[in-house]
């Protein structure tokens, strides 16, 4: 989730009643709502070890109560109520994965032990109505002077609309399930969140194609969006997924499709993961080869374009 989201909840839990554990509580829930999110960091170091290492180990079950210790710690040097502070960061620090679970990205929650993804596929990434709500909370307290009831409400909120959400979802699985049952060479299926609660964007997947269509939680499945062939095995593309950016990506996507295009000084290998298509654009990795197949540019990223004539 967005990081507006994190800090709202974070805010909301110390003001319902964690503030009273330790001094200054109310800054140790606010870092610790966004503080997994430090592994951020190793963007510096390019696209392909963001996408490796982040929402990982400091979203962990590991990750989660060590960083909780560090920032007790912390906090405890600065305003002391270390055991305070370490409820505090532990409680809210936990809702940051839970929050992220919750949207099509996704988390790694077992990890060093298992490195598995698992996905909520229920919140868009920024859900202006969860920010609002905790956010009329926080304001409706200050200004009524009923902060933990306000905050208590804002949170009890927010917490229907998400069940709520899921429950849509699981009737927008459901429908698309039955939908792609039909569907010959049907291989998987998943469902992308839109802003709008009950629109989705379904992801079908089968032997030789993905294919994502409009969704409706109560209406069923609407139009064909995108059509595209998962693409050749070729020594070009064998080629770019021993690549680290290939490797990375691989390891990250759910729905991925190949796209080999010839260009001037040898091939480009185009990979997207059609879950993340959003009007003319998903995530994706992009490697050239000269045509002895050996590296010539790697990159990756949201937002590139796709097109569905053959050319990058």
């Amino acid at each position: 989730m967005f990081n507006s989201t994190h800090t709202l909840t974070g805010l909301c839990l110390a003001r319902a009643g964690l503030d009273r554990l330790a001094p200054h509580a109310v800054w140790t829930a606010v870092i610790a709502a966004n503080l997994p999110d430090i592994d951020i960091l190793v963007d510096l170091r390019g696209a392909p070890d963001y996408i490796a290492y982040h929402r990982g180990i400091t979203h962990s079950i590991v990750g989660i109560p060590a960083l909780a210790l560090l920032l007790a710690a912390v906090m405890h040097a600065i305003a002391k109520g270390f055991r305070g502070h370490f409820i505090v960061a532990l409680a809210v620090m936990f809702t940051h994965p839970a929050l992220d679970y919750a949207n099509t990205y996704g988390v790694r929650p077992l990890l060093p032990f298992d490195s598995r993804w698992i996905y909520g596929d229920a919140l868009f990434v920024i859900d202006p109505f969860v920010d609002l709500v905790l956010a009329a909370g926080l304001a409706a307290g200050a200004y009524f002077r009923r902060r933990r009831l306000a905050a208590a409400i804002s949170l009890a909120i927010m917490t229907g609309y998400v069940a709520s959400r899921f429950e849509l979802r699981n009737m927008a699985r459901q429908r698309l399930e039955s939908y792609a049952a039909n569907t010959p060479g049907y291989v998987k299926s998943g469902v992308s969140p839109r802003m709008a609660p009950s629109q989705w964007m379904g992801v079908v997947e089968t032997r030789d194609a993905v294919f994502c269509v409009e969704l409706n939680s109560f209406g069923g499945v609407g139009r064909e969006i995108l059509r595209m062939a998962k693409g050749p095995a070729t020594p070009a593309v064998a080629a770019a997924r021993n690549t680290r950016t290939g490797a990375v990506f691989f390891d990250f996507s759910r729905f991925p499709v190949t796209r080999v295009h010839s260009i001037p000084d040898g091939y480009r290998v185009q990979f997207l993961d059609l879950r993340f298509y959003r009007s003319g654009f998903a995530f994706g990795a992009v490697i050239d080869l000269d045509p002895s197949l050996r590296v010539l540019r790697e990159t990756m990223g949201f937002g590139l374009r796709v097109q569905q004539d053959g050319d990058l």
